[in-house]
């Protein structure tokens, strides 16, 4: 049915004009029906009352009403503040209708809903009220209409509409009229019932999250949280099993499932529902209501993909919700259902808040747990009271044994170790060779890893602007020359002296160009190993005076650059020993010196950290330039415990200087 009718606003008409309503259906509609109608109605009256789920009773109402009415089209308008909204379409129309919202007292279905008052429309082409605008962009034709409202103990709940009588175009009898206002009473009724059933279904379930929120939010243990989380949400979610599984090395771990105590890992069935949460976490908020359905793709899916978990588990319908937040994902929600289950928006959204309390609980937990001491002093408080019942020589024991155990940590010393998974080998020392004038690369004689010696042309330049100034300096000197031997001849002495210093001038600006030219020629600064990468492709370049077309380095020596976070740069000073070993000799320790602690932090990944410089022996020409390395730098001595317990020691000296007043 076209929303034309709908939208056209009419206050002050109940009904159309020239086509009245019958009397008894304007009083009492029930006096104007038969028998054989009253039985139609009060069994239409069981049919509505046989569904409390609002988003299964609408669709029916209307589908009941069309059929009983033979009307093509129908639809249902329930109110909502100041706008009325199409919740249900039905008929030739399909749900085009749908979600549209008007104003209240704009259209026919407006109209009813402030007037409460029935209206039948004959002829919507000669009603003020009926736009033929959305008839034509829908492409329903409208030809006739009837609009009852909605009423339930004296509230206008909205609006039931039908349009266009099945047959050949005949118009809404007055029986239809009067019987469609009766049932509207029902169907009121029947919408009425289903809100505040689903009122109360929501404060049940808002009951039952709060419970679940309560017992997550008062333990820091996320085990417990995982056992609550799995077994708690069935009283809002009428699942049959939850699954949880833990983010553990990008991959989904089963840590709890509802009804059981424990989890065995090892189990064919937990192997099938990773391998099947492993799938569903790459689908954005999974929902398959039947995984039976043949038009759902994912539900086609699962069944030809995760056969061994449906048979398993049982499952013919999974919703699966992620647990993540900006940090990253915590861990994945499973609920499966024994049968095919719609469940409602508000069922979804219930899904949602057991996702956004677990998110907040599990964050807390993995926060705490996170805490220095945290894991040691738990089993401690756990066992407090066995060990107030040991007898007084195992006492003694463990007295000696800590005795010992503190002399062992305070007496022996160990260097404190630095560790740098990211450092890179560098050469030790390394020189420029620079181009002496501007020009075309024209010439590469070398590449990366040649060897040199010092004053090697590794290279040449073209200067066309500088061989034409020569070209041009040689044939002035030529001709100044050769004028000055005519001049002779000719005994011209003036002359002669002019073609002389002449041909001097030219000499010599000749000599200039030369040692220009010879610049042209890249020599090595040192003997060393060429460093620069790919340096035949910029051949044909242009090349600045002075710019640098490749290093040369010393490759006895190398240089390694650790990567340290701020808080371990402190303990390292120049002269320390420095360890390192590379992917490519990983049986081979190289052994060396710092050289120098970076004066400024740079940022990696969000943390401060400084460049540490050691200088390593290469001579045996293991390590080359560009290799990464693991390294670690051997600080001074220090106390076992110390070194053992430096970074709680650490944490506890900035939080207690943070905790003092001033």
């Amino acid at each position: 049915m076209a929303g034309g009718f709908f939208v056209a606003r009419c206050p002050e008409l109940p009904v159309t004009p020239g086509v009245a309503s019958p009397h008894a259906a304007a009083t009492d509609p029930l006096l104007a029906l038969s028998d054989d109608e009253l039985r139609r109605l009060l069994r239409l009256s069981h049919e509505f009352n046989a569904s409390l789920d609002l988003a299964e009773l609408l669709p029916r109402i209307v589908r009941l009403v069309l059929k009983e009415l033979r009307a093509e089209a129908g639809s249902i308008w329930l109110r909502d503040g100041d706008v009325v909204r199409c919740d249900v379409c039905e008929g030739d129309m399909g749900d085009v209708l749908v979600g549209l919202e008007i104003p209240v007292g704009a259209g026919v279905a407006g109209s009813v809903v402030v007037t409460g008052q029935p209206v039948r429309v004959d002829d919507p082409l000669a009603d003020s009220r009926f736009l033929r605008q959305v008839d034509d962009a829908t492409g329903f034709q409208t030809g006739s209409m009837i609009a009852v409202p909605l009423i339930s103990k004296g509230e206008v709940l909205g609006a039931i509409e039908i349009a266009n009588r099945r047959g050949d175009g005949e118009i809404f009898s007055d029986e239809q009229f009067a019987f469609l206002l009766a049932l509207a009473d029902d169907a009121a009724a029947a919408i009425r019932n289903s809100r505040a059933f689903e009122a109360e279904r929501r404060a049940r379930d808002l009951k039952a999250l709060l419970r679940l929120n309560h017992d997550i939010a008062g333990t820091l243990e996320r085990d417990r949280i995982l056992i609550a989380i799995a077994n708690l949400g069935a009283d809002a979610i009428p699942y049959d099993r939850c699954v949880v599984a833990l983010w553990q090395d990008e991959e989904p771990r089963v840590a709890a499932v509802s009804g059981e105590e424990q989890v065995d890992r090892r189990s064919a069935a937990i192997r099938a529902i990773e391998e099947f949460l492993r799938w569903a976490s790459s689908r954005e908020n999974l929902w398959v209501p039947d995984v039976a359905d043949a038009d759902d793709a994912n539900a086609r899916t699962i069944r030809d993909r995760f056969g061994d978990y449906l048979g398993q588990s049982g499952a013919r319908a999974v919703l699966v919700r992620p647990i993540e937040d900006p940090e990253g994902r915590m861990a994945v929600l499973l609920f499966e259902f024994a049968q095919p289950q719609p469940l409602s928006e508000w069922q979804l959204e219930t899904a949602e808040l057991i996702v956004a309390g677990a998110r907040l609980a599990l964050r807390n937990a993995e926060l705490y747990a996170g805490l220095p001491f945290v894991s040691v002093l738990e089993p401690l408080a756990r066992k407090r009271r066995e060990l107030s019942l040991l007898p007084r020589d195992t006492w003694l024991r463990y007295g000696a044994a800590a005795a010992v155990l503190v002399l062992a940590l305070t007496a022996f010393r160990i260097p404190l170790r630095v560790s740098a998974t990211d450092a890179t080998v560098r050469a030790a020392v390394q020189r420029p060779a620079r181009a002496g004038v501007s020009g075309i690369l024209e010439t590469i004689h070398v590449r990366e890893g040649d060897r040199v010696a010092a004053g090697d042309v590794i290279g040449r330049l073209r200067d066309e602007e500088l061989a034409a100034r020569l070209a041009g300096a040689r044939a002035d000197q030529e001709s100044a020359e050769r004028s000055a031997q005519a001049a002779a001849a000719r005994g011209d002495a003036p002359a002669l002296a002019q073609f002389r210093l002449a041909a001097a001038r030219a000499t010599e600006e000749v000599r200039l160009l030369e040692q220009l030219s010879a610049r042209a020629s890249i020599a090595a600064p040192a003997a060393g190993l060429v460093l620069t990468p790919r340096i035949e492709e910029r051949l044909g370049s242009h090349v600045e005076a002075g710019a640098v077309v490749a290093w040369i380095g010393d490759p006895d020596w190398v240089e390694i650059e650790l990567l340290v976070p701020q808080e371990d740069v402190g303990a390292i000073r120049e002269g320390d020993r420095v360890r390192a070993r590379v992917p490519a000799h990983p049986d081979v320790t190289f052994v060396g010196r710092v050289a120098a602690v970076g004066a400024r932090a740079a940022e990696r990944d969000g943390t401060p950290v400084f460049a540490v410089r050691a200088i390593l022996d290469n001579r045996e020409r293991m390590l080359l330039p560009g290799m990464h390395a693991r390294a670690r730098v051997l600080t001074e001595s220090r106390p076992i415990g110390a070194v053992l317990f430096h970074r709680p020691w650490r944490w506890l000296r900035l939080t207690s200087w943070w905790l003092r007043p001033f």
